[in-house]
């Protein structure tokens, strides 16, 4: 490669759990200073995982949202289970960008669009 060539670069993610279910899912609240940016979920009954960001927290929220997706990257390639991988961070001290999981808020919503619904609400 010359200078006057454009440098190439390349980013390798670990993959991901499913990011969509059609069964229930367990969720649990991020909490950051105190308000509920985010719910972490995982599925009860297949390898689906994510993060559902509150649209009003705003940048809080849009922020744990990609702490969380980086987490449960980690966990899949370190071979957790999706339930394991939301379990993991129970405990976990609150971190400045992904807040931490409040167990006391542990649910399990009857779908994910329920869990989308509670976190618009």
């Amino acid at each position: 490669m010359s200078l006057h060539e454009d440098p190439r670069f390349t980013i390798e993610l670990p993959d991901g759990y499913p990011s969509a279910t059609a069964g229930p899912v367990r969720h649990m609240a991020v909490v950051k200073d105190s308000a509920v940016v985010a719910y972490v979920w995982a599925s009860t009954g297949d390898d689906a995982a994510g993060v559902v960001a509150r649209p009003a927290a705003g940048a809080a929220g849009f922020n744990a949202e990609v702490a969380w997706i980086g987490r449960l990257r980690t966990a899949k390639a370190e071979g957790l289970g999706p339930l394991q991988a939301l379990d993991r961070w129970v405990g976990a001290p609150e971190d400045h960008r992904s807040g931490s999981l409040d167990p006391a808020t542990e649910e399990t919503a009857p779908t994910q669009a329920a869990l989308i619904a509670l976190a618009r609400a």
